[in-house]
C-alpha cells in the first residue's frame, strides 16, 4: 500500500483542506497530505501529517460511493478537514511555545 500526494490523487479534497488550513493561519507546506487506495476494498484513506517531522497525523477513510458525493455535501469529510486544521494549528502553537520557552531558559 502506497500513499500518493493528495493534490494529485484527489484535488477536489485537497483544495478545501488548504482553505481550512489557511483560515487557521497554517501554510500548506506545514502539512503532508496524502491519499491511499486500500487494495481489494476500493476504500480511500486520507492522511494528513503535521508537527515536528510530521509525527502527528489524522486519517479519514472513505468508500468509493462516499467519494462520489460532492465535497460540500459530505459533512463527515468537511468535519474531518476542519478538525485536522484545528489540530494542526494547536500543534504549531504548542511547538512554538515550547521553542520559545527553551530559548528563554538559555538566556
Amino acid at each position: 500500500m502506497a500513499f500518493y500526494p493528495l493534490q494529485a490523487k484527489h484535488p477536489e479534497i485537497y483544495k478545501p483542506l488548504t482553505e481550512c488550513l489557511e483560515q487557521k493561519g497554517i501554510h500548506v507546506f506545514d502539512v503532508k497530505a496524502e491519499a491511499m487506495i486500500v487494495p481489494n476494498t476500493l476504500e480511500t484513506v486520507i492522511s494528513v501529517k503535521y508537527g515536528n517531522d510530521y509525527l502527528q497525523e489524522t486519517r479519514f477513510s472513505m468508500s468509493k460511493d462516499e467519494l462520489a458525493v460532492p465535497i460540500e455535501q459530505n459533512k463527515a469529510l468537511l468535519a474531518f478537514l476542519e478538525k485536522t486544521a484545528e489540530s494542526c494549528r494547536k500543534a504549531t502553537e504548542d511547538e512554538y511555545q515550547a521553542f520559545m520557552s527553551l530559548n528563554q531558559r538559555k538566556r
